[in-house]
Formats: C-alpha cells, structure tokens, sequence
C-alpha cells in the first residue's frame, strides 16, 4: 500500500507524464526540473527507486505556433533565462515554428547568452528585437556594466549586427565631442538603412494587393490578416507566428505617434487583439481586409480603423 508522500510524489511525476515506481518512501523528498535530482533533506534518509520509461526526460522541443520562450519554459519548469541559456538565446528572443529547444542540460554548465568566443573575451551579434536589458539579463550582468563595457550609454539603443563585447574590461568613456561625432555618424547610417529598408517594405507588401481575402489563407489563393503580415516579414527575412494575438507578443511596442514604415499594426474589431496589418507611413496600412475581401492600403485615419487601434510592434531592426 502506498503511503500518501508515495501517493502524491507519484501524482506530481505523471502530471508531467512519468511513471515512477517507488519501493518504499522514508522522508518527504523535492525534486529539481532544472537540475534532476532528488534533493532530501539534512540528516535523513530515502530508498527510492525510480523506473522511467524512455525519453522520460525531455531533452528538446519543437516549437509549435503561438509559442513564446516564456511559456515554454513554464511548461518545462525552467525559467526564461535558463531556457534562453541553454540554448543561446538572448532572453527576450522570438521563437520559429519547427525551431528544436534543448530542455535539459546534458553538460557539466551552461553558457548564457549565445556567445561567440574570441580572444580572450566574448561576444555577441545583436539580432532583431534585441534590447540591451535584454542581453544584459541574459548574460548575468546589470545593464549598466554592459553598457560599460562597450563604451555606450546605458540607455542605448542597439543596431541590428552590432558586435558587443561580453566581458573584460570596461571601455573608457570618451569626449563629448567624439561622442557626437559618433552618434551623428550612426544616425546618418541608420536613416539611410531606414530609407532603403522601407522601400523594401513597401514594395514586398503592395505585391500582394488584390490577392482575395481567405480565412486561415496563407498563399497566393488567398490570404487572413495573420498569413498577409506573415508572408511579407518572411519575404523580409522576418519570421512571425501565425495568428493575430500571437503576433502580438513580437518585437516591442511602439503607440500611434511612434510608428514607421515597416511596424505591425494592431486592432480590435471582434474583441481583443483580431486583426494586423502593416504600416507603410503617412498613416496608411496594407493589409489583408475581410470586408472588402481582398489585400488593400487604406488609410488608418479613418473613424472606423482609428477607433480600433491598439497598438504597434516593431518587428524590423
């Protein structure tokens, strides 16, 4: 007969579907998801013997739309950073459908951060939606030491392939006036980045105008809301998840005022988070409208678009 620390030990492994067999039980016991291992208390002893079928412990796992490496790592009992460890990421990375996550550490310690080690230092390619807190996080560290540690302000905003180092020691801070020079330089290389990026926007959104609008349509045949904004980011090299809402947790947000060519726009129009379209500047959108059944631009300035707006995501660097 199993007593009741048996009883629910067993409860807890096959809510996460293991089938444990235990001999006998002498001491409450918890077991670490992260580390898997029984942890017992001081001075006390167990006989515990365990019998897990294969692949009891997952060891990866394929993400699956509308996933978030929050989520995944809730559902797998790590945290964020530990997931994001494991596999490389920084904290506040986007997910890809079909992307394969490792779940459980089979190495002696875990890297954080997705370095790429040179010299005697490390480093990091910032990608799209990366933030400096986020890296920093990532990593370990306090915002402000890796600010410090590449020469930049500790509100910074980060370009997408800028190389950051990742530890030793802290750039010393330079003149105002090279500062300037500097900022003024990158400025100028980001307007013009800017300028070509939305062009590209631009022309990779307007070529599906007047393809018909389909539910759950994805393709040349038809089109959603979701598939429309989809299609034109993975022309742009971006990858999004498949619906609306999901979409909605991408990138950061930006409110009406922000927004630029390129950034998901977002309305309610049968309650929360339902439709997504694509800003293309001057308050104009394309988008997948099922009203009028096809891909169109329309203005956003309209009462009925106006009244709906929830809000943007920057998705582009």
């Amino acid at each position: 007969m199993f007593t009741q620390l048996e009883i629910s030990l067993k409860k807890h492994f096959a809510a996460r579907g293991f089938s444990p067999n235990f001999t006998s039980v002498k001491v409450n016991v918890r077991f670490n998801w992260y580390t898997k291992r029984v942890m017992l208390k001081p001075q006390l002893s167990l006989l515990l013997a365990f019998t897990f079928g294969a692949g009891a412990f997952a060891q990866s796992y394929t993400v699956k739309a509308g996933d978030t490496l929050y989520g995944v790592a809730r559902a797998n009992a790590l945290s964020t950073v530990q997931l994001a460890a494991l596999n490389r990421l920084p904290a506040n990375a986007t997910l890809n459908v079909g992307q394969r996550l490792t779940l459980f550490n089979t190495q002696k310690s875990i890297t954080s951060a997705a370095p790429s080690t040179t010299g005697s230092g490390s480093s990091y390619t910032v990608k799209s939606g990366d933030t400096l807190y986020g890296l920093a996080r990532a990593r370990g560290v306090s915002m402000s030491h890796l600010a410090a540690l590449n020469g930049l302000p500790a509100n910074a905003t980060l370009n997408l392939g800028q190389n950051l180092r990742l530890s030793g020691n802290a750039v010393a801070s330079k003149s105002s006036s090279v500062v300037q020079a500097q900022r003024a330089q990158t400025t100028l290389r980001q307007a013009t980045a800017r300028s070509n990026s939305y062009g590209r926007v631009r022309a990779a959104s307007t070529r599906y105008v007047g393809i018909r609008y389909m539910y759950g349509g994805t393709g040349r045949y038809g089109l959603d809301c979701s598939g429309f904004t989809s299609s034109v980011m993975r022309d742009l090299g971006v990858r999004l998840p498949r619906t609306a809402r999901a979409q909605y947790g991408v990138g950061r947000y930006v409110n009406r005022s922000s927004l630029r060519e390129g950034d998901l726009v977002f309305f309610n129009t049968i309650g929360g988070v339902s439709h997504v379209g694509i800003y293309l500047g001057d308050g104009m959108m394309a988008n997948a409208n099922s009203y009028v059944g096809r891909v169109k631009v329309e203005s956003m300035n309209s009462s009925y678009w106006a009244s709906r707006f929830l809000g943007g995501r920057r998705v582009l660097g």
